[in-house]
């Protein structure tokens, strides 16, 4: 069904009887009570499939049994399977809240909540930048300007220590130019050439677990 879509059609919008009729059979349940179902995944046959005719999933709603279909390019479909598979690696980490958000084709992703006071005052990201470059990420973008400014002011005092349990120097970005704040770690990478890599994949991921583990203290 996807896969006929003419060109100019750039997003499909279907309900999950919808979908029934088109496959002439039943969903399975787990469809019908696990948005998980729907994510964007490769390593998961049905996500595979709408994934290799070039298609994602966005907009899911599991109270109106409905979601949309978007065409995706070579980059989006790169986001997705370097992320999915980022998912799954960081899901094998012992006391590591993964979010485990379903990749959309965004050059980013939110990984883990280091506050878990529901403040959502700072979150692990992993986001691919315009420099050619993969940037894991402690991000401060709870509260108002100033008070993500003295929260980081705050996280500097123990630099030393933090970095110490890091493993290695941060990049502490107080970017006074706007609301947020970070401390990353960067490496050398490009989607389109490198969303295949191990070595960059397990890079990603031992940085996301270092990352939570040296500022997790500092918010409990």
């Amino acid at each position: 069904h996807l896969e006929v879509q003419p060109a100019n059609i750039t997003s499909v919008n279907l309900s999950f009887p919808q979908i029934e009729t088109i496959l002439g059979k039943e969903l399975p349940r787990s469809a019908y009570e696990y948005r998980a179902w729907w994510s964007n995944d490769p390593m998961k046959p049905q996500s595979a499939a709408w994934l290799d005719e070039g298609w994602r999933t966005t907009a899911v709603s599991m109270t109106e049994r409905r979601l949309t279909f978007v065409r995706t390019s070579d980059r989006e479909e790169a986001y997705i399977s370097f992320f999915a598979k980022l998912n799954a690696r960081l899901a094998k980490e012992t006391n590591f809240p993964l979010r485990n958000v379903s990749p959309q084709g965004q050059s980013w992703l939110a990984l883990a909540s280091v506050d878990r006071s529901g403040a959502e005052a700072a979150t692990i990201f992993a986001s691919f930048t315009r420099r050619k470059q993969l940037r894991i990420e402690l991000y401060l973008d709870g509260g108002s300007r100033d008070a993500n400014k003295q929260r980081f002011d705050q996280l500097l005092v123990h630099k030393s220590e933090i970095e110490k349990a890091v493993g290695e120097p941060l990049n502490w970005e107080r970017m006074d130019h706007r609301k947020a704040c970070r401390v990353a770690v960067y490496i050398k990478a490009q989607i389109l050439t490198d969303a295949d890599s191990e070595t960059l994949m397990e890079w990603a991921a031992k940085r996301a677990v270092y990352l939570y583990r040296a500022f997790e203290p500092e918010f409990s």
